[in-house]
């Protein structure tokens, strides 16, 4: 189990707790430009490259979901907009930082289709599938669209093709 919460895991009966601090810069800019490869390699792109995973503050989940959003930009023009939109949010929602929360805000926005933003807000029981007719269909969609979520970060694998987590933070910005 993971948590921001030690407290929480606590009370979930973990023996075991292993606190997951924040990236130091150069471990954030690292992640960030494994991810963003080879595009984040371009001389081009370096400084806002770094500019953007030093937005995230250190937070894996924050520099991943940014990544992830701008991996298969290749304008330049974009990279900056992006940097622009990392601002930090004013909004103080259950703890988390305005950086993490611009960040995460910014993969949802950059999700490409509608479909898959309708989809992501459905798993938190805001909006259904009223166009299909079949459970099959229903279920075709929602592993469909929960693979592509997978795919931007704002979902995690589990160990079962049907089944999928959302970090406590995504969830939160979600919400």
């Amino acid at each position: 189990m993971t948590s921001r919460k030690l407290v929480l895991l606590k009370l979930m009966g973990s023996q075991k707790s292993h606190p997951i601090d924040i990236l130091k810069e150069d471990e954030a800019c690292k992640l960030f430009k494994n991810v963003t490869a080879p595009i984040a390699e371009r001389a081009e792109f370096q400084y806002t490259a770094n500019k953007v995973a030093q937005k995230c503050e250190g937070f894996p989940i924050a520099i991943a979901a940014v990544a992830k959003a701008l991996k298969y930009k290749e304008n330049l023009c974009e990279w900056e907009d992006a940097l622009e939109q990392l601002k930090p949010s004013e909004i103080n929602f259950r703890g988390i930082s305005g950086a993490v929360y611009s960040a995460i805000e910014m993969s949802y926005k950059y999700l490409e289709r509608e479909e898959l933003k309708i989809h992501f807000l459905a798993l938190l029981g805001l909006g259904l599938f009223r166009d299909l007719d079949t459970i099959e269909k229903v279920l075709n969609r929602v592993l469909t669209l929960a693979s592509e979520l997978k795919d931007s970060s704002l979902l995690f694998a589990n160990s079962t093709p049907e089944c999928c987590d959302m970090d406590d933070v995504v969830c939160d910005v979600a919400i």
